[in-house]
């Protein structure tokens, strides 16, 4: 009897998180990305550059340069009403960190300004990954991705497919379901569609942007809901069908959430 109530709860909970809530423009995963720049020597200075540069405003800016500079360069100074940019750099086990956040330009090269005036530039670099992480080494002016693009994915994968996996698993357990078969179910229908929504918002990423990756989750998961939900609905053993379905859509309505906030860190 007290099972039965602490479901029925559970179920009035996930109502009320579908009623319509107050949505925010502002809501939603943010990209980062952060660069370790090597050999940074005193009297150096850096300014990130970008094809797009007109287009954005770095938030904290540290000083006014010269229009004919910015234009030459590139220089990711932007205007006051482009798209803000925050930025910062801290040193990191001997490294230099620059990190970003909030939005990213789609590329990313850097100008080093040295002591004597001269000026040296590295190359572009386009972004490809939600969360991409680069290295520069001022000595040459290399950019480039500190590893490998399919192992970058694949990280990107774990460090939201493993934390959904031990949600949903742990949810799993409160609703009630125990035995082989219901463990073997939930594992196989979470690496199809965990899959899916990862080769998917990869693919897009890689060939429309990081903000068209990020609008594209909405739409598979709500995909994904239907076909978990029928496919849970049918193949959990011990309950109800429509415990099942409750259960597939309380589970991929926390993952989501959790998969948004992952996607910030």
């Amino acid at each position: 009897m007290k099972a039965q109530k602490v479901f029925r709860l559970w179920v009035a909970a996930i109502i009320l998180l579908l009623l319509p809530t107050r949505v925010y423009a502002d809501m939603g995963p943010k990209p980062s990305l952060n660069i370790k720049i090597k050999n940074f020597e005193e009297g150096y200075k850096l300014y990130p550059s970008s094809k797009e540069y007109k287009d954005y405003t770095l938030i904290n800016r540290n000083e006014d340069l010269s229009q004919e500079f910015v234009d030459r360069y590139k220089i990711l100074n932007g205007i006051d009403k482009g798209i803000p940019i925050q930025s910062y750099y801290k040193e990191e086990g001997g490294y230099l960190l620059h990190t970003y956040s909030y939005r990213v330009p789609p590329t990313i090269r850097y100008i080093c300004l040295e002591a004597d005036g001269s000026v040296r530039e590295s190359n572009y670099f386009q972004i490809k990954v939600f969360n991409e992480n680069l290295a520069l080494d001022l000595e040459t002016m290399t950019l480039k991705r500190s590893v490998p693009l399919a192992v970058d994915y694949l990280l990107q994968f774990l460090k939201t497919f493993l934390p959904t996996l031990a949600l949903e698993f742990a949810l799993l357990y409160f609703f009630g379901y125990r035995g082989r078969h219901n463990f073997k179910v939930f594992l196989l229908i979470n690496l199809i569609t965990q899959g899916i929504l990862h080769i998917t918002c990869s693919y897009v990423c890689f060939k429309y942007g990081f903000l068209s990756a990020g609008l594209t989750m909405v739409p598979i998961e709500i995909f994904i809901i239907i076909v978990e939900g029928v496919y849970l609905g049918k193949n959990l053993q011990g309950k109800t069908t429509l415990r099942n379905v409750v259960y597939a859509i309380s589970a991929n309505i926390l993952s989501f959430l959790l998969g948004i906030s992952l996607y910030t860190i």
